[in-house]
């Protein structure tokens, strides 16, 4: 499972923030992640996404080394309350399409 968003002010910029990228356990360890980001990217680079960018926890090292083998750079540090209702140290990424 993997998205994106765009909220008014990323359509006026032609960016597009990504979300909630997940793999069952079942199917880990098989570049699916990978595949999944490749594809998304694609997909919103049609869209004429010119940025796209995302928030990762810090604790969260393999997303981080993903995102990294996939283009994204480190902008900076951020917390933000997640989907378990707790606040999240983390990292935001983004990336050139």
């Amino acid at each position: 499972m993997f998205g994106a968003v765009q909220l008014d002010i990323d359509k006026i910029n032609n960016t597009a923030t990504l979300c909630q990228l997940y793999v069952d356990p079942n199917f880990r360890k098989q570049n699916i992640s990978d595949k999944l980001v490749i594809s998304l990217l694609n997909k919103l680079k049609k869209q004429k996404i010119k940025k796209v960018h995302l928030f990762v926890s810090k604790n969260q090292t393999g997303a981080i080394k993903l995102y990294k083998r996939c283009g994204f750079k480190i902008i900076g540090k951020d917390s933000m309350r997640l989907g378990d209702n707790l606040i999240h140290q983390g990292l935001i990424m983004d990336k050139k399409i």
